[in-house]
């Protein structure tokens, strides 16, 4: 048995294959290393039984068959996938004929009590895929090897087709750092994305017909148990952020649309967030690093705040729209000012860039560091008690019953709410549903009243720089901008009220 660590990134580039060889050949010439490179073609046939009993067990099961007529069953068991590092058992025998035989595999890779007859019986094909595989083999100074593999071909199902065209880094022995150098390079060289989804994963998806989920941050966005210690509750959180993460950017490069930019903005700012919650527990120097990465990729998303906004004022089944054409100049100017953003291709282009791969790289690095990390004994309930207090406590002083709430302030504590609200998508879900549930609604009607404030803010500052000022419109505003303030003062008299859900 073998355990797999590897890297998988999709190629987004528009190369033709022997572009892309040269690239990468080139590319591994200048490592201080010997490499050797071979190309093969590869037929993989899976198998699984009508209902996929294997997939529920979360097993894949394939007969591989080289260029020479070699054949050799697989059986790949439960893994581990974060941002494209894929950790999973392998198991490979060779086998005669192009059927699997299951009785030849250990048989302590299957659940106690499974009917392995029963299921060889029902076993069929359920997909193929076919790739020609160009593979290097890089040998460093300290002795560490890495195969770096670029797989060009198609996934087959049902008469349906799904195209191939990803690298593979697998660490073979030694320094897992080698992957990420390695993986640096290629940032350097071409759009990459990480390959959250393995071939298998896809022909499943491809055979069945199953439409991809697409993913939404949401308050259960970080599931942890209590039984986790300190560092186990951060590894579980940070990878459950970056998967999501990769999931909206997967769904982006598929349909581009202005709430995943937020989404994944939301996402990049919840992981932030656990850095700095669990401060104390990491690396100093790689978690500031990676704050700093962190800081740096989110400045750049700033603007999908304003385009939001804009895009709410000005689309056709928007809200506001009906009141704004009262002035047809104050319409144009705001779709004018949606000129300014980026455009669908170019953020594909970012989410596919050197510096935004990186970051999840580096995310992985911290990740990678951390499991083989000594844990702290500090209960995990008291650790995230304190830090819902700390929130809970701020923004308590900052909204206060004792003081009143005009639409300055508001928008001044909006900042704060975000942060406490985040601490709660963080350890929120370690505590009884219902009472979380109750306690939050509040404060989430409070930080969506804000969201809307921000966009009538923006319309009346639109508006004052108009030549004449509609009068219907100016009335409207400042009744709308009112009735708000109204309801954003229930919300705060009725969420400060309402007792914490984790005392």
């Amino acid at each position: 048995m073998d355990t797999e660590i590897e890297l998988k990134y999709l190629i987004c580039d528009d190369l033709e294959n022997t572009q892309l060889i040269q690239k990468l050949s080139n590319l591994l010439n200048e490592l201080d290393a010997n490499t050797s490179h071979k190309q093969k073609y590869l037929n993989n046939i899976y198998f699984d039984t009508a209902d996929k009993a294997l997939r529920h067990l979360d097993i894949g099961l394939r007969i591989r068959r080289n260029q020479d007529g070699e054949s050799e069953q697989t059986i790949k068991t439960s893994g581990t996938v974060v941002a494209g590092l894929h950790q999973r058992p392998e198991y490979n025998l060779p086998v005669d004929g192009s059927f699997p035989t299951l009785n030849q595999f250990p048989e302590h890779i299957w659940p106690q009590g499974e009917d392995i007859e029963q299921l060889q019986s029902a076993l069929m094909p359920i997909f193929s895929t076919d790739f020609t595989r160009h593979a290097w083999h890089i040998v460093f100074a300290d002795g560490s090897e890495v195969e770096l593999a670029l797989d060009v071909g198609e996934i087959s199902a049902n008469g349906a087709f799904e195209a191939i065209k990803e690298i593979e880094i697998e660490l073979l022995k030694g320094d897992k750092a080698h992957l990420f150098s390695l993986a640096e390079r290629l940032f350097s060289q071409m759009q990459l994305r990480p390959g959250q989804s393995s071939k298998a994963a896809r022909g499943y998806g491809l055979a069945f017909g199953q439409e991809a989920i697409i993913p939404s941050f949401h308050s259960a966005v970080i599931q942890l148990s209590p039984s986790l210690t300190i560092i186990e509750s951060f590894i579980s959180g940070f990878s459950q952020a970056l998967t999501l993460k990769q999931q909206l950017v997967a769904a982006y490069i598929k349909e581009p649309k202005l709430e995943l930019i937020k989404q994944i903005a939301d996402v990049l700012a919840l992981s932030r967030h656990g850095l700095w919650l669990y401060e104390s527990y990491l690396p100093q120097v790689q978690a500031q690093d990676l704050r700093s990465q962190f800081g740096e990729v989110m400045q750049d998303l700033t603007w999908v705040e304003s385009a939001l906004q804009l895009q709410e004022l000005t689309t056709v089944t928007g809200n506001y729209r009906k009141k704004i054409e009262y002035s047809q100049n104050l319409l144009s100017e705001l779709k004018g000012k949606m000129q300014h953003f980026p455009s669908d291709a170019e953020m594909q282009a970012y989410f596919t860039s050197a510096k935004f791969n990186q970051l999840q790289l580096s995310q992985l690095a911290l990740v990678m560091a951390l499991s083989e990390s000594e844990d702290s004994t500090v209960n995990l309930l008291s650790f995230a008690s304190e830090w819902l207090d700390d929130g809970l406590v701020r923004l308590q002083e900052a909204i206060s019953l004792e003081q009143s709430m005009q639409e300055r302030q508001y928008l001044q504590s909006h900042a704060l709410l975000i942060r406490s609200l985040l601490t709660g998508y963080w350890f929120g879900q370690l505590f009884a549903g219902e009472e979380r549930s109750h306690f939050r609604r509040p404060w989430l009607d409070m930080h969506s009243g804000i969201d809307e404030l921000e966009n009538l803010c923006l319309l009346r500052a639109t508006l004052q720089q108009q030549k004449e000022l509609p009068k219907k419109l100016v009335n409207w505003l400042e009744n709308k901008v009112d009735n708000l303030i109204q309801a954003l003062e229930h919300c705060r008299q009725v969420a400060l009220t309402i007792p914490p859900y984790w005392h």
